[in-house]
């Protein structure tokens, strides 16, 4: 915990949490000495002073209350030539902006904005301002003369290399490039530049990208206003070109071919406030440091969140992972795994297997405004919707089935009254028969039609909780034969336009192919039918805070006993936790489904290979029931072709990893002791399969009592 909030208080620099980048970036900040020894130090003093104070050890060790103070350290350490009174001052430095950093926290939390380095702006301008009446403190002249600097560190020898790598770099905006990436650090040379921009791509090649994205759109403003461009090589500002365009582009927006783009409008004004701050903080004798970057950050970001709709452009990252590639990946993957998840949960209103015979935009009278409907009958083995010649109402195999409530509500309007036509006729003039509506939330209702006169089991002004019976199928309306009709609608009168609104939970099946539905809408000739919980394996699959998960694992000869422990986080989250690896996984379970959601931690331990096993679990068996999922990209493919892919996915994407789950046999449909499970993990590229894992998941009535991996 100690070495990684070290290191992640270099990477956070970047937006990064990559360990390797951090040691990278700390060997850079020590090509001079004396601001490395000040960056350290001020690193380990703002992580002794939180953990004393007992702040998160989390946060801590993510860096995340330290790179502030580490920028500080850096700063202070580079300005002044290394003396007790300068450690005097860097120690005290630490400290206040520790308390700005907390107090920043605090006041951008309540809008859940980044505070980036606003704390080091700050304490920085005071450190400046302050020092000019510190007569103990002596202004470093170190980096005026860099050749000198390395004629004693190397020679003759490494100023002539140095000179040389100079000549080899074509272009002066690439040099400045390299300049602007080791002031970041205080390093004001080319080689830590050089270092920076080769760590920076193997942290993330989207971040790589956006750098020299961002940096040359500044350029080009520059060269089209007529600014003084020199002046990014002697005074090193800009980076806050390569970092805004980080944050925006990939950071706090998910990557994509508009976050991209947005940088042609963002940068320049960075380029602005740039121009116009210089000569507002020269009448103080006071460096901008990284204030544009700050400015335009936050103010896109925030921006984007008091946007009245949530647009498919420039969308904000809800979880931060740390690079933009990350962001990306789970981004696709939520968006076709959670992408309905946000609607009320309406389920199907009747028992067992029903048929769709005219589903949304269907072809008789689910039109224009009225087209997000739902016709269901029952059918039988032959599709037929009727026994005998189907001349009689009592021959529809769904006339007079319980209609069921499809989610609590209260019972807003009741039509009855209206008798049932004979098959084939139609009651145009009362269109809808009679009549139930639901009103679930403020405009949200859900209404059943065509049912059978004088068999409801409600009344108006009910309150009905999921699957309470309401009244019985019929057909009277616009009905030639009988049905039901389901629509979701806005208001609460007969007749009212429908919403394109899901159902939450069911199975379906189509050409002998059965599967699980997740917020989807049915289609014609579908048969769907309501989950029905097994509790044999809502039991299995049911975790609870203390539990300890106990099975066996096989992979070929290897057989292996593991144990795992459910644990909560302050956020009140649960997860698995694998101390062997000291791996941790966090799933959600709605008492329909478990899902995982995140893991952390080692690739090669078990608990990776259990959630790889069980990422999503439906607690009902139907044999040969199919369950589909996928996977961030990032969580099997190889890094190697990743490597390559990173740079083109905001702009294509055609790599996926798939999860299937299929429910294969069971000793006792109505009292079960055996299940078994089999699940499957592919990589593909675009339709075509490269590789993938098998899993073999034996349950008891002691839980889940094997695994085996092929």
């Amino acid at each position: 915990m100690f070495i990684s909030s070290i290191l992640n208080s270099y990477s956070q620099i970047f937006f990064s949490d990559k360990k390797i980048f951090g040691i990278i970036l700390l060997l850079v900040t020590f090509m001079d000495i004396y601001t490395g020894i000040g960056g350290i130090a001020a690193v380990l003093i703002a992580n002794v002073i939180a953990k004393l104070l007992n702040y998160n050890t989390l946060t801590i060790q993510s860096g995340y209350y330290s790179f502030n103070a580490l920028l500080v350290g850096l700063g202070v350490a580079t300005e002044f030539e290394p003396s007790i009174p300068l450690y005097f001052l860097l120690f005290f430095a630490t400290v206040l902006t520790l308390l700005i950093t907390w107090t920043c926290e605090g006041i951008f939390y309540k809008y859940n904005l980044p505070f980036l380095s606003i704390p080091f702006l700050i304490v920085m301008a005071i450190i400046s301002l302050s020092s000019r009446n510190l007569e103990a403190l002596e202004l470093s002249e170190r980096g005026i003369f860099f050749s000198n600097e390395l004629q004693n560190i190397g020679g003759k020898t490494l100023v002539d290399a140095y000179k040389f790598l100079d000549s080899t770099i074509p272009f002066r905006s690439l040099k400045s490039y390299f300049l602007s990436l080791g002031a970041i650090f205080f390093q004001y040379h080319l080689i830590a530049g050089i270092i920076i921009a080769f760590g920076l791509l193997i942290y993330s090649r989207m971040a790589f990208v956006l750098s020299l994205l961002g940096f040359y759109i500044a350029y080009s403003f520059y060269k089209i206003g007529g600014a003084d461009f020199t002046q990014l090589s002697y005074n090193y500002i800009g980076f806050n070109y390569i970092l805004t365009s980080i944050a925006l582009g990939g950071i706090f927006i998910i990557p994509s071919k508009i976050s991209f783009a947005t940088n042609i409008f963002t940068l320049p004004l960075v380029a602005i406030i740039t121009l116009a701050s210089e000569r507002i903080f020269a009448i103080y004798q006071l460096p901008i440091y990284s204030l544009p970057f700050n400015v335009v950050v936050l103010l896109v970001i925030y921006s984007l969140k008091i946007r009245p709709i949530i647009s498919k452009r420039l969308i904000l990252t809800q979880v931060q992972l740390s690079s933009p590639e990350k962001n990306l990946y789970f981004y696709q993957n939520s968006i076709s795994r959670y992408q309905n998840s946000h609607y009320f949960h309406f389920f199907l209103p009747f028992f067992g297997e029903w048929t769709i015979s005219q589903g949304q935009n269907g072809k008789d009278t689910h039109k224009d405004e009225w087209k997000f409907a739902f016709d269901f009958m029952i059918t039988d083995a032959q599709n037929k919707p009727f026994r005998n010649a189907g001349r009689e109402v009592s021959d529809y195999y769904c006339y007079e089935k319980p209609i069921l409530a499809p989610a609590n509500g209260v019972v807003v309007k009741i039509v009855d009254g209206i008798p049932d036509n004979l098959v084939g006729n139609r009651n145009l003039s009362q269109n809808w028969g009679n009549t139930l509506i639901i009103k679930h939330s403020e405009y949200l209702y859900s209404k059943l039609s065509h049912l059978k006169a004088g068999s409801f089991k409600v009344s108006e002004g009910d309150f009905v909780y999921k699957g309470k019976p309401l009244a019985l199928c019929g057909n009277s309306g616009n009905s030639p034969y009988p049905h039901l009709h389901f629509q979701v609608q806005s208001f609460a009168y007969v007749g009212a336009t429908t919403l394109d609104y899901p159902f939450s939970y069911y199975i379906s099946r189509e050409k002998n192919v059965t599967e699980w539905q997740y917020f989807a809408r049915p289609r014609e000739k579908e048969v769907v039918s309501n989950i029905e919980v097994s509790q044999f394996l809502k039991k299995t699959f049911t975790f609870f805070v203390g539990q300890q998960i106990m099975f066996t694992f096989v992979k070929g000869k290897i057989l292996k006993f593991v144990k795992f422990q459910v644990k909560v986080d302050m956020l009140n989250r649960t997860f698995l936790y694998c101390s062997e690896s000291k791996s941790v996984a966090y799933f959600f379970n709605d008492g329909n489904v478990l899902f995982f959601t995140n893991f952390y931690g080692n690739k090669k331990s078990w608990l990776y290979k259990f959630v790889l096993a069980v990422y999503k679990v439906q607690f009902s068996f139907h044999k040969n029931l199919k369950i589909n999922d996928l996977l961030p990209i990032n969580e099997l493919f190889p890094k190697g072709i990743l490597f390559f892919y990173d740079f083109i996915s905001p702009f294509f994407s055609f790599l996926k990893t798939k999860f299937s789950l299929e429910y294969c046999e069971v000793d006792n449909e109505l009292s079960p002791s055996k299940m078994i499970l089999s699940s499957k993990i592919s990589n593909c590229v675009g339709k075509f399969e490269v590789n993938s894992f098998d899993f073999i998941i034996t349950i008891d009535r002691s839980g889940i009592s094997e695994i085996c991996v092929f």
